[in-house]
């Protein structure tokens, strides 16, 4: 279980490489959607096996358009380094469904148990996939 780290431009090159697999919100300080997901963002972090930062665009200055960013927030998943998949959007929805569809591919990488703050529950037993109880929306 991780939280979510501040990144500056001069860690995230260590961040990106201090894992297999990593994912990287880049955030800006005065887009309100990012301010608004960001709590439930860190719930995530604390819940995942993955190594999730936060950098945000001052930070990068120039820097930001080396990684192609067009909106605010976006999630970018890493693997060794190369960008594998992104969520554009404060759609932290779609941002869990990155984390399972990694679990699919590797059973050990991700462990969602229970997400409140985004009504989601994932619970997984190991890589026999056989043995997921349940994964779906719980909207109570």
């Amino acid at each position: 279980m991780s939280k979510l780290q501040e990144l500056t431009d001069e860690s995230l090159g260590d961040f990106l490489s201090a894992a297999p697999l990593v994912l990287v919100t880049f955030s800006a300080h005065w887009c309100g959607p990012c301010r608004a997901s960001k709590p439930r963002l860190q719930k995530i972090a604390t819940t995942s096996k993955i190594p999730m930062g936060i950098v945000y665009e001052d930070d990068l200055g120039e820097g930001i358009h080396y990684f192609n960013i067009k909106a605010f927030p976006t999630y970018v998943l890493y693997r060794d380094g190369q960008e594998v998949d992104r969520v554009e959007g404060a759609d932290l929805e779609a941002v869990v469904a990155l984390l399972a569809n990694i679990q699919l591919e590797e059973p050990d990488a991700v462990e969602l148990d229970h997400c409140s703050a985004l009504s989601i529950c994932a619970t997984w037993y190991g890589s026999d996939l056989s043995k997921i109880l349940s994964f779906g929306l719980d909207r109570t």
